[in-house]
């Protein structure tokens, strides 16, 4: 699309981001599974705390310049 349109990408870069257990497992557990009593207890032991990172390639960032005519 930006070449379309007269510019060259000088880089293309795809991040992620950081999601918390608690919330992907409330997801899973609870939302698509219907397993409220075992969310319950993984949250109760303590289980779900914490971070990691994801990258799900749909994030982009481009650099680009414009053309020269």
């Amino acid at each position: 699309m930006l070449r379309s349109i007269g510019f060259s990408v000088i880089t293309t870069k795809y991040f992620g981001e950081y999601r918390s257990w608690e919330n992907t497992w409330y997801t899973l557990l609870v939302l698509h599974l219907k397993k409220l009593k075992f969310y319950k207890f993984l949250k109760q032991k303590s289980f779900l705390q914490g971070l990691f990172y994801l990258n799900t390639f749909d994030h982009v960032y481009f650099a680009a310049q414009k053309r020269q005519v």
